[in-house]
């Protein structure tokens, strides 16, 4: 294939869809848009005229295809990465849904470009990948997955959660989240929303994955 051929592929999850492997989610970055804002009106004043600007394929295509490519210049960035998914390892592996070499060095460079580019903090660029790389690989109805969840929630909030008693009842963690009061206190937000969703769904129904709706 080309270096300017891309495949970008969108799938509408419901109760028609198979959900998809593990194999399938360690080659992708899963992004949702599952948050609507209804109050977007059309302007009826008259924009600006837009003008184009050509993006050379450089733009888009990879730097680095093995994690030697960047490992001497952002040694430090790719060990605290890492360490972060050596602890998240050690969760997710009472559920068999570890992550391996593949997933670690596609996390690594995302850390890299936005550290390179500025686009976004540490923590705000390992959300995302935690949203994106990590939590789709979670689903089932056991007290296993209760207990991975919640202490990814852990992580994800940055502070010590009573893990055996929310395995009971998880309601009052879930709830606040519901009115977004815990938002600006969590490391990881966005990760911690889900998580959230994930628990609710697990209480509720019996069963929890990162697509239930």
């Amino acid at each position: 294939m080309p270096d300017n051929v891309y495949l970008i592929g969108t799938v509408n999850m419901d109760e028609t869809t198979h959900p998809f492997s593990k194999k399938v989610l360690d080659r992708a970055n899963t992004i949702e848009f599952n948050y609507i804002d209804l109050q977007q009106y059309p302007s009826l004043t008259s924009s600006e005229k837009v003008t184009t600007l050509p993006v050379h394929n450089h733009f888009l295509r990879s730097d680095y295809l093995q994690l030697v490519d960047v490992y001497q210049e952002y040694t430090d960035l790719v060990h605290s990465a890492t360490e972060k998914l050596v602890r998240i390892n050690h969760i997710l592996e009472e559920v068999h849904s570890h992550v391996g070499f593949r997933i670690r060095d596609s996390i690594c460079f995302y850390m890299v470009y936005n550290k390179r580019f500025e686009l976004l903090t540490d923590d705000e660029a390992f959300d995302l990948q935690l949203l994106q790389k990590i939590l789709p690989r979670v689903q089932g109805s056991s007290m296993s997955v209760k207990r991975v969840l919640l202490q990814l929630m852990q992580g994800a909030l940055g502070r010590t959660l009573p893990v055996a008693e929310l395995l009971e009842d998880a309601s009052e963690l879930y709830a606040k989240w519901n009115d977004n009061q815990e938002e600006a206190k969590a490391k990881h937000p966005q990760s911690a929303r889900k998580i959230a969703f994930m628990l609710r769904r697990l209480e509720e129904d019996g069963f929890t994955s990162y697509w239930l709706s």
